[in-house]
């Protein structure tokens, strides 16, 4: 295996672009060396990398840097281990970038347990925990396989090397979303006090229409008040 057989093995196992791949293999191998600032080359079949130095003379030179086949094994598991990282760190970037302020998206419930929901995104499964779900909904029985419903992202981070997405029914942001679906954004929304499975009050610009109301009614599931302040 060369240093250029591991760059490929890696573009063809992540979605990553190659300046990102070849920025964290210069990392690796810095790290695993302990050598000062290193440059690369690429002649179209030779990538080659170089450690930068300061001369005796005070002139900045370059040298190759040499790594042996065992020394380059070792350097892949570190690599790929950087490059888990560095991926799963730039999907989670790429999510919280597109999904806004609301961390409102859409799902499907693909499988239920005792602990909560398997939820399918279009940022791959998610989790919603049982305490983290409306039990009005919950004790309906709202939550079954193959339902689509809007849920909020209540946490983004990195788990065992993969995104760990946690989601909620229970959010503010969730409550308020489902009703501008229905009103729209020319309403200005105060405040909103919900109680799950009794009353949701809005407190607001101007009175929605008693069809949007209704809409709104059925859509949470429980009483209205909408008041205008």
């Amino acid at each position: 295996m060369t240093v250029l057989d591991l760059l490929n093995e890696v573009s063809r196992s992540y979605d990553v672009d190659s300046f990102t791949i070849m920025k964290i293999l210069k990392e690796t191998i810095k790290e695993d060396l302990n050598l000062g600032e290193l440059i690369d080359s690429f002649d179209g079949k030779n990538y080659t990398i170089y450690e930068l130095y300061v001369n005796k003379d005070g002139s900045r030179k370059k040298r190759k840097v040499h790594i042996t086949q065992n020394r380059l094994l070792k350097i892949r598991d570190k690599f790929y281990k950087n490059m888990i990282d560095a991926y799963v760190r730039d999907k989670i970037k790429t999510i919280k970038n597109d999904i806004g302020k609301d961390k409102v998206i859409r799902g499907k419930i693909i499988d239920t347990t005792d602990k909560g929901l398997l939820v399918f995104t279009k940022y791959g499964n998610a989790f919603a925990p049982k305490n983290l779900l409306n039990p009005k909904e919950l004790n309906d029985g709202k939550y079954t396989k193959e339902t689509e419903l809007y849920f909020h992202v209540h946490k983004l981070s990195k788990k065992k090397g993969r995104v760990n997405i946690v989601l909620d029914r229970v959010s503010k942001k969730l409550t308020e979303y489902i009703i501008r679906e229905i009103i729209g954004n020319d309403y200005r929304i105060y405040a909103i006090e919900r109680k799950f499975g009794y009353r949701t009050k809005i407190y607001i610009g101007k009175m929605p229409s008693k069809q949007e109301i209704e809409l709104v009614r059925l859509s949470l599931g429980e009483k209205v008040i909408f008041k205008q302040l």
